[in-house]
């Protein structure tokens, strides 16, 4: 019988033991392993059995450098944590492997011994030091040997993870092995730097006591490998011929969740705006004309229930805003006086019953905006007023006049979001509202317990939505100051009579790099609403060049504010990426200009 897993430095069979515990309760496989020290050979034997692992266990005492078999790459997985330090003679190297290119560190030469007792197509996890990810020479050479197979991900992992034995950094490797005559693989890796993995940081955390979730990220890097490995995912979006966006939502048992998107192309750039909201995360998809495509809403907070939405921005998806949020009878004890952000913005219902109107006015002088939306059959700019769950309060009135109010000064007086069509044209503007109550004097107070909601200011042509079918679509929001806010407003399936409003920040993607995809998670164990992380997926020769003078990427993805990880331009023996609380985002490089 073939072994399934091999070790070929075992250690205390701490993987041994992972791997059979996996399987359970099928109990169907086989573990190899060697180890060179009599002492932790010895513990390796005690561990195996200590997991009930009786049979089907073989345990070597001795190198796995030298270990041989007489049939041709056995093994389907090999799982290793080979030691850093130290080497092994040139000569040794040479006898044993047949070649010395790949340099004579343990690390370097058990790891070539991995790929060599793999069987085609059989995969391997190795934890390897940050200096053969980044150093020159042979360890260049070595990362030139694994590109030419398929990586699936190089998992950074946070010094902290193997205390309180050592502060080291270590990344994972997980490779699948390919035949020798097969074409070099053309996926991508996903590039993953993991701050939390389930124990409180420092030397005194107690390993015996299980993980917890909350701080746990390595359950949902797992699946994002596993569901890579999956050919099609279960939503989708077309965005040419050729070109398909696919996402999928991340919830695994005992981590944080967490959802990743990724491009499908044949040549097709695709561009991401990407946003963080309450419940997840928007993602408004462009080509190189910066032409949007559609969005995709990741709900990965909250609802697990939630699903994925794709909506395609189709050019011919004109629809009117009085049909899609249909009009309503006033409501009943409608606040008569709203303000602004500030309260130099200020709304009033005037009038009674079907007669009212709303008068909205800022500012004073040449910058003054007065106007007066009424009940009338002028096609021109229109108004609704939104509840905060997004319920009409009341039917759509129209402006006579909309010159005063449609423009960008207006807009900036106003403090309004823009209302982005899916041509990414403005069609109106969104602004927030609270009730007050007004003071003899004329001026206002604010209510224990004020109302708020929105006015929604669209222009009369028939709006070019975002739609999945005609009870689900949206348009996007964008603040009109430097911060980049974005957001969107949008209807649902299980609610056409109201809209959704979510508005957040946005998660930047530096210029000089295309990304085909990413994946994004929230924050360890914070309070929050909005923080989040990020991993990435690159071409090998990316992430692996055969000399390591420089690498290709700097400062890779930025989060508001925040450094998320990083590829440092020089040889160095520092950590891959930078630290980040910010939370998890994985993303998907494809090519640098």
């Amino acid at each position: 019988m073939f072994a399934d897993v091999f070790d070929p430095a075992a250690g205390s069979g701490g993987l041994l033991a992972a791997a059979y515990e996996l399987k359970r309760p099928a109990n169907s496989t086989d573990v190899s392993g060697c180890e060179y020290d009599a002492s932790w050979s010895a513990l390796a034997a005690a561990n195996i059995l200590l997991h009930d692992r009786d049979e089907g266990a073989t345990l070597i005492l001795g190198s796995g450098l030298g270990y041989t078999d007489s049939r041709d790459t056995p093994f389907g997985t090999v799982l290793m944590n080979p030691p850093f330090s130290n080497g092994r003679p040139i000569e040794e190297v040479e006898r044993l492997l047949g070649t010395s290119e790949y340099g004579t560190a343990n690390v370097n030469v058990l790891t070539v011994k991995a790929l060599q007792l793999l069987r085609s197509c059989g995969r391997a996890a190795i934890l390897v030091p940050s200096g053969l990810l980044f150093g020159g020479g042979a360890n260049a050479r070595l990362r030139a040997l694994l590109a030419r197979h398929r990586l699936e991900a190089v998992v950074t992992l946070d010094k902290e993870c193997f205390q309180p034995f050592s502060n080291v950094t270590a990344h994972l490797v997980s490779v699948q092995k390919l035949a020798d005559d097969a074409p070099p693989p053309a996926i991508p890796i996903w590039m993953c730097n993991v701050v939390g993995d389930g124990y409180p940081t420092g030397a005194g955390r107690d390993l015996t006591a299980g993980p917890d979730p909350d701080i746990n990220e390595l359950p949902r890097v797992r699946e994002l490998v596993l569901q890579t490995r999956q050919a099609t995912w279960p939503h989708a979006l077309d965005v040419t011929g050729s070109t398909q966006v696919e996402a999928i939502l991340l919830r695994p048992t005992g981590g944080l969740a967490g959802a990743a998107v990724r491009c499908i192309s044949v040549s097709d750039q695709i561009g991401w705006q990407i946003t963080s909201i309450p419940s997840g995360v928007l993602v408004q998809v462009n080509d190189d004309q910066r032409t949007v495509h559609g969005v995709v809403h990741l709900p990965f907070r909250g609802n697990a229930n939630a699903a994925i939405a794709t909506l395609s921005a189709e050019t011919n998806a004109q629809m009117s805003w009085c049909d899609l949020l249909p009009a309503r009878a006033w409501a009943d004890a409608l606040p008569p006086h709203w303000i602004g952000v500030t309260d130099a913005i200020k709304l009033t219902v005037q009038g009674i019953s079907d007669a009212r109107t709303l008068n909205l006015q800022t500012g004073t002088g040449a910058s003054q905006i007065n106007v007066t939306f009424a009940s009338t059959d002028v096609l021109s700019s229109q108004a609704c007023i939104l509840d905060s769950e997004g319920l009409p309060l009341g039917p759509w009135l129209s402006l006579q006049d909309d010159k005063a109010i449609m423009d960008d000064k207006a807009g900036a007086r106003l403090q309004a979001w823009a209302v982005m069509d899916a041509h990414n044209e403005r069609c109106g503007w969104l602004m927030a509202l609270a009730e007050v109550q007004p003071h003899l004097d004329g001026g206002g107070k604010e209510p224990a317990d004020p109302r708020t909601g929105w006015l929604l200011v669209v222009q009369p042509m028939p709006a070019r939505f975002i739609t999945a079918s005609a009870d689900h679509w949206a348009v996007l929001l964008r603040s009109l100051d430097n911060k980049g806010q974005q957001g969107w407003l949008h209807a649902t399936p299980s609610n056409s009579n109201c809209v959704q409003i979510e508005l957040g920040e946005p998660v930047v993607l530096r210029s000089n790099f295309r990304a085909q995809g990413f994946a994004i998670g929230p924050a360890l164990n914070q309070a929050a609403p909005l923080p989040q992380s990020l991993v990435c997926w690159c071409p090998t020769h990316t992430w692996f060049p055969q000399t390591a003078s420089h690498s290709p990427l700097s400062h890779a993805l930025i989060c508001p504010n925040r450094l998320l990880f990083r590829c440092r331009t020089h040889l160095t023996s520092s950590p891959a990426f930078a630290r980040t609380k910010r939370g998890w985002v994985y993303g998907l490089i494809t090519c640098c200009r």
